[in-house]
């Protein structure tokens, strides 16, 4: 069905079925030396639950997707009784064929529903999905592009299904992508992930708002769901705006280059729906659930973890290992550290160079750093970089306002860290 060449003779088929469900069941709960000594009613058992996520074949016909009309009404009635009556909407939505995806920023649960209303598109979502009552069989029958976090294979299938689904007369319907991988608060426009942007077709951007007096975000800091619904049904009445924005066709470049394309379809979508740019991500968020599990101040944790590991080439991995050694010296777990935290830390009580150290990070004097100073400071301590390249770093730290030149207030600042005096 999805065009996989099978081979001629039986054994030959048996075999690559082994492969095939080996590469794309959970690497956590079966490895391939497993499934490959199963017996065959076991091994049937394991790959129907494999593939279960793949749910995609191909498009279903205009009568098919006439007997699905009545989720759209269902999800508008979600919305009416969660206290949105009326849905202020501007521009208009473009055809599959015009912007086969559809990119937009996620601010909570009603924005995908009211798009399931607006367009009943294909999301992208996750195979844990599938597993829940009701909505597992809606993600089915809507044919939502889904993909399993512990499949090796998944991530490559899914970019390929990507791809063949925004061709031109594909004959799908739109795909809808929420590229920052995360809900934020509305304000602000985090750092896209590339997978929207690798097929290189046309995209709509799309911007959604909320007003009045309760705000519907579910971020890491916010209410919980149950209370959100409540609060929501609580209300008489609560606004939700949707732009349905410009098509951005990319240029040659961005076709080559999905990050490039990713980058600036986020800087139009900032200007067009005034939005704020920045340079945080979904990594952001793992790190405030880490905190959180570590009874610290969620706030403490928002880095912009993604523009850190581009300036030391970090994984996400040695971030945490960074942040539980912050945790270990924060006693009072009030998301900063003290000099005297800092010395016992480096064991260097009573050291003048530490001490000098601890200075230089201390960005504002009020003898405190943060989490994100004391990351920047023990990464250039334990990174083997060249010197030129740690002084072009600490020069793109310093250069705040990006022109590639250090003004005077910039150069001053650096000369203060290195030589503090009271002169």
């Amino acid at each position: 069905q999805r065009g996989v060449g099978l081979p001629s003779s039986g054994e030959e088929k048996l075999k690559f079925a082994y492969k095939y469900v080996s590469e794309r069941a959970n690497a956590r709960k079966y490895s391939s030396e497993t499934i490959n000594k199963m017996e065959e009613k076991e091994f049937l058992r394991v790959a129907s639950k494999s593939l279960r996520h793949i749910c995609w074949y191909r498009p279903l016909p205009p009568w098919r997707r006439l007997m699905l009309q009545p989720i759209r009404y269902v999800a508008r009635s979600i919305l009416f009784f969660t206290g949105y009556l009326w849905i202020d909407t501007r521009g208009e939505l473009a055809s599959p064929d015009e912007a086969p995806i559809l990119v937009s920023n996620h601010v909570s649960f009603c924005d995908p529903a009211f798009m399931v209303f607006a367009a009943f598109p294909a999301p992208i979502a996750a195979a844990e999905h599938l597993k829940l009552p009701g909505l597992g069989s809606v993600v089915k029958a809507i044919q939502a592009v889904t993909f399993d976090r512990f499949s090796a294979s998944s991530r490559h299938e899914v970019k390929q299904e990507l791809i063949n689904r925004a061709k031109k007369g594909s004959g799908w319907s739109h795909i809808l992508i929420y590229p920052e991988a995360t809900c934020t608060n509305g304000e602000n426009l985090i750092t896209f992930k590339a997978g929207a942007f690798n097929p290189g077709r046309p995209v709509q951007m799309i911007g959604v708002k909320y007003s009045g007096r309760f705000n519907p975000a579910w971020v890491s800091a916010g209410p919980s769901l149950f209370h959100m619904l409540f609060r929501l049904m609580c209300e008489p009445c609560n606004k939700m705006e949707v732009d349905f924005g410009p098509i951005y066709d990319p240029n040659l470049e961005e076709k080559k280059d999905a990050l490039l394309y990713s980058r600036r379809v986020r800087d139009q979508m900032g200007t067009w729906f005034n939005l704020k740019v920045t340079n945080h991500s979904f990594d952001d968020v793992k790190l405030q659930a880490l905190a959180i599990k570590n009874h610290a101040p969620a706030e403490s944790v928002v880095i912009e973890a993604n523009a850190i590991r581009e300036h030391f080439s970090m994984k996400l991995d040695s971030i945490k290992r960074y942040f539980e050694a912050f945790l270990k010296l924060d006693t009072d777990k009030d998301g900063k550290l003290s000099r005297d935290d800092f010395l016992a830390g480096m064991e260097a009580s009573g050291s003048p160079q530490w001490s000098n150290v601890f200075d230089m990070l201390d960005e504002d004097g009020d003898g405190y750093i943060d989490f994100r100073v004391y990351l920047i400071g023990m990464a250039f301590a334990n990174t083997n970089l060249s010197s030129e390249t740690i002084f072009e770093r600490v020069y793109s730290i310093f250069d705040v306002d990006g022109d590639g030149y250090l003004n005077l207030n910039e150069f001053e600042a650096i000369l203060r860290k290195a030589c503090p005096s009271n002169e």
